[in-house]
């Protein structure tokens, strides 16, 4: 029997509520159990106090970074990365992987560090002209700079990373997981905005064009939203609600809720660009966020639709997208990774 690769999976500043976001938590995890479930690998879960509690249903060895009292920015950039390596040394792990892209400052010579870059988000906003930005992206940079090995889970973020490095990058297929939703309290009919108080979200100008939707149409609907801090069965039950969704993101790395929405039977309204382009292929409801008489037109067909043909989506994209496709790919690319290493 061949000897397991041992890796150590870097969660330890990994919490949907500081980051308001569950998207790349839900990936996180996601890419655990794809690894946890091939016999190729012994995982080491590399946790903090702060995100233990988020990871309880895993099953492997976990390694805690007792709570040190500093500001989670210090310990995000310097103590966790710090104490990963240190657990590396220890254990005498081949590779430490970054799901959330951030490579140690300082690294093991006998370890390979391997990252999952998401996307270009930073980039987007310093060429936006917000100079808050300048410190994330330096952080990015550093990350593709210092990754072994980089992957990515999109050929749109696949093609924007390429543009800063000539390393090889991997691009994984992501999925969706089907929880049991939980009902929304907020009146039907309603569509769903997806989306947050960051402002390529436009979260602000989908409750609008709603509005005036509504009064365009002599239509009534309801608008759900959230800003973070909803359960995954939460969220699965304003989708699953919805007459439609919206989802009018000026840059997505990936847009996992386009398929969470037809997943639970609700079609989506989307922009159509950057990776939701690439996801949306072939789908009505693309629009192009800026043209309010577009997105007018793509509700129009959506709410055309009917459950045969919603269904029929949903069959389409579950095919393309899956966490079987994408546990695969991750097994396929790190075999071939760590067996170029010796």
């Amino acid at each position: 029997m061949n000897k397991k690769i041992k890796i150590g999976y870097y969660c330890a500043d990994v919490n949907p509520y500081n980051t308001k976001s569950i998207g790349i938590y839900k990936i996180t995890k996601e890419i655990l159990r794809c690894l946890l479930n091939s016999n190729k690998f012994e995982v080491f879960l590399i946790l903090s106090n702060g995100s233990k509690k988020f990871f309880k249903e895993f099953n492997c060895k976990k390694v805690i970074k007792r709570q040190n009292h500093l500001p989670y920015s210090l310990n995000k950039l310097f103590f966790y990365p710090n104490f990963a390596n240190k657990v590396a040394r220890k254990n005498g792990l081949e590779i430490l992987f970054f799901p959330k892209g951030h490579i140690p400052f300082i690294k093991n010579k006998k370890t390979k560090y391997v990252s999952i870059i998401n996307d270009l988000i930073p980039w987007y906003y310093l060429k936006k002209g917000r100079v808050s930005m300048i410190f994330s992206l330096f952080l990015l940079f550093g990350s593709i700079k210092s990754s072994d090995l980089i992957m990515t889970i999109s050929d749109y973020s696949k093609f924007q990373i390429e543009k800063i490095t000539k390393k090889k990058i991997e691009v994984i297929p992501l999925g969706c997981r089907t929880v049991k939703p939980k009902d929304a309290s907020i009146r039907k009919p309603y569509v769903f905005v997806i989306g947050n108080k960051n402002p390529h979200k436009n979260l602000n100008r989908s409750i609008e064009l709603i509005k005036e939707y509504n009064q365009l149409r002599n239509t009534n609907y309801q608008i759900a939203y959230s800003l973070g801090g909803l359960s995954e069965e939460e969220i699965a039950g304003y989708y699953q609600g919805a007459e439609f969704s919206l989802f009018l993101s000026d840059i997505e790395g990936f847009g996992l809720p386009l398929i969470e929405s037809y997943n639970y039977g609700a079609p989506v309204v989307f922009n159509n660009k950057t990776s939701l382009a690439e996801l949306g292929r072939g789908l009505p409801g693309a629009c192009d966020v800026n043209n309010k008489n577009s997105v007018f037109d793509a509700i129009d067909k959506i709410r055309r639709l009917n459950n045969k043909e919603i269904t029929s989506i949903k069959s389409r994209l579950n095919k393309r997208y899956n966490w079987k496709k994408c546990s695969f790919s991750i097994e396929s690319i790190l075999s071939k990774f760590t067996c170029c290493l010796k």
